[in-house]
C-alpha cells in the first residue's frame, strides 16, 4: 500500500495515551480516560489497591459520577478448597483451564468503594464452562480470569452460571463488548495461520467490522515503544446509488489509524491482549465430522510470525509503506468501523517437537503424519479394504471391503494401516 505525498500523516511512538493528542488531522482522546467515564453496572474492572504494586479485581455493582462500588473477586486458595471440599481443576475435566496460565478467582460478598480515577483496566472473568467450550480465543491474555464458585450472602459457596459473555443481552456492559470484539479478532488471526497449503504465499489478510472502542482499547493497550502507531487521511473514490436509479461517482475521505506489530517485544505485547496463541499456526488438515481432531505432527508445516528484535530501518524512514518482514498490520477506517489486518509469517518444517514448543509451550506434537487417509485402499488378508474413518485419539482405522460381497468391516491399528497403504500397489 503506497500513499501519495499530499496526505498528511504522523507517527506516534509512545507507551500509552494519557492526554488528548493530535494524530494526523484529528484528535484521539485518551482511551484509558474515556473507559472510566462509561463504566456501568456489570462491568469487571481492576482498580488500584492501598498496598503498593497490588490491585483489586471486582464487579461493578453501583456507579456515581465520581465513585464506583465493587464486589471483590479474590484468587482461589487451597484453604477455601479444603474448607468447602471443592475439587481441584483437573486436566481430565478442564483441559483448557489446567493447561493454560489463566488464574482462577472466586467471588466474595465483600464490597469496596473506589474512585473512578483508580480504575486501571477492564478485566474479563469468564465461567469455566465458557473457557472450556472452545469459544474463548484470548486464553493467555493478561486480564483474563476464570471462575467456578462464588460466596452468597450466607457465606456459602455456590456455582456461578455457566454462561456470561455468550449470553443474550439487550445492552451489554463495555467489558462484554470489548471481550466480544477482541475475542473475534483473536479467532480470525489464529484461523489465518492454520490450514495454509505449501503452495500458498506466507501472507494472509482479512477485514471485519470492529467497534471503535475495541480498536482504541487495543491501540492504547499495546504499550511497547517499538509498535508503530500513526494515522493518515486518504481520499477514496466511491459510487453513490440513488433511489431514482441514478448513480454518481464521488470522492470521500477516510481517516485511517494504523498499528504495526513488527518486533518480538511488540508481538509479546499483543499476545498479552489477544492471547498466547496469536501469531502461530499449523498447516494440518481441517477437522471434519469423521476426523474431528487434528494435531501438529513431525514433518508437518508450522506457520509462525518470526519477528525481528528491532524495527526495520526502512519502516522508520517510511512507516506506512509495504514491507516484507514478518508482522501484523492493523488498518482501521473510522468512517465505517472497518478493520483490515495483514499478517506475514514464515513457514517452518517441524523436524522436532522443540521447534513448536519453543514458540508455544502448550503445543502437542504427534509422530510423523500418517500415510493413511480416508478413502485410501490397501490389501489385508487377501481382500481389498477402503478406509472410511480414522480415530486419531485411539489410533485406529475403520475399514470396509471394496471387492465382491459379502462386505466386511474391520477395526485395525493405525500404524498397521499406514504400512499397508504405503505398500499398496508396489
Amino acid at each position: 500500500m503506497v500513499f501519495d505525498s499530499c496526505f498528511s500523516w504522523s507517527i506516534i511512538l509512545f507507551h500509552a495515551i494519557s492526554i488528548p493528542r493530535e494524530v494526523g488531522n484529528y484528535v484521539v482522546v485518551a482511551m484509558d480516560e474515556v473507559i472510566k467515564t462509561v463504566i456501568s453496572v456489570g462491568d469487571r474492572v481492576a482498580v488500584t489497591s492501598d498496598e503498593p504494586g497490588c490491585r483489586v479485581v471486582g464487579e461493578v455493582v453501583s456507579v456515581t459520577s465520581t465513585h464506583i462500588k465493587l464486589r471483590k473477586y479474590v484468587p482461589m486458595s487451597e484453604a477455601v478448597m479444603r474448607q468447602f471440599s471443592l475439587p481441584p481443576v483437573m486436566a481430565s475435566m478442564f483441559p483448557v483451564a489446567s493447561q493454560s496460565s489463566v488464574e482462577e478467582l472466586i467471588a466474595t460478598t465483600d464490597l469496596m468503594k473506589s474512585s473512578i480515577t483508580s480504575i486501571i483496566n477492564i478485566v474479563f472473568i469468564v465461567p469455566i464452562q465458557e473457557l472450556e467450550n472452545g469459544m474463548v480465543h484470548i486464553t493467555g491474555a493478561g486480564n483474563l480470569y476464570f471462575i467456578r464458585y462464588a460466596f452468597n450472602n450466607e457465606g456459602i459457596i455456590v456455582s456461578v452460571p455457566p454462561s456470561l459473555y455468550f449470553s443474550n443481552y439487550w445492552i451489554q456492559p463495555i467489558s462484554m463488548r470489548l471481550f466480544g470484539a477482541l475475542n473475534m479478532l483473536s479467532y480470525h488471526i489464529k484461523k489465518s495461520l492454520f490450514h495454509v497449503a505449501e503452495s500458498q504465499q506466507a501472507r494472509k489478510s482479512f477485514r471485519l467490522f470492529f467497534p471503535r472502542e475495541a480498536f482504541y482499547y487495543l491501540f492504547t493497550q499495546v504499550t511497547d515503544a517499538s509498535a508503530i502507531k500513526g494515522s493518515i487521511r486518504r481520499r477514496q473514490r466511491i459510487i453513490k446509488y440513488y433511489d431514482t436509479l441514478k448513480t454518481e461517482s464521488a470522492m470521500k475521505e477516510n481517516d485511517i489509524v494504523y498499528l504495526r506489530i513488527l518486533t518480538t517485544l511488540a508481538l509479546k505485547n499483543i499476545r498479552m491482549i489477544l492471547g498466547a496463541g496469536v501469531g502461530i499456526g499449523c498447516s494440518s488438515a481441517k477437522p471434519t465430522k469423521n476426523s474431528p481432531i487434528q494435531y501438529c505432527a513431525i514433518n508437518s508445516q508450522l506457520n509462525s510470525i518470526e519477528s525481528s528484535a528491532i524495527v526495520p530501518p526502512e519502516v522508520l524512514r517510511k512507516p506506512f509503506n509495504p514491507i516484507k518482514c514478518n508482522g501484523i498490520d492493523f488498518f482501521y477506517i473510522q468512517q465505517n468501523s472497518s478493520l483490515c489486518c495483514h499478517i506475514r509469517f514464515t513457514k517452518i518444517v517441524v523436524a522436532s517437537p522443540d521447534i513448536a514448543t519453543s514458540r508455544i509451550p502448550a503445543a502437542h506434537i504427534v509422530r510423523e503424519a500418517s500415510s493413511a487417509y480416508v478413502g485410501a485402499w490397501f490389501n489385508y488378508n487377501g481382500r481389498t479394504y477402503e478406509i472410511i474413518n480414522i480415530n486419531l485419539v485411539e489410533q485406529t482405522c475403520t475399514c470396509d471391503t471394496v471387492d465382491e460381497p459379502p462386505h466386511a468391516t474391520a477395526e485395525l491399528p493405525l500404524r498397521l494401516v499406514d504400512n499397508l497403504v504405503d505398500s499398496f500397489g508396489s
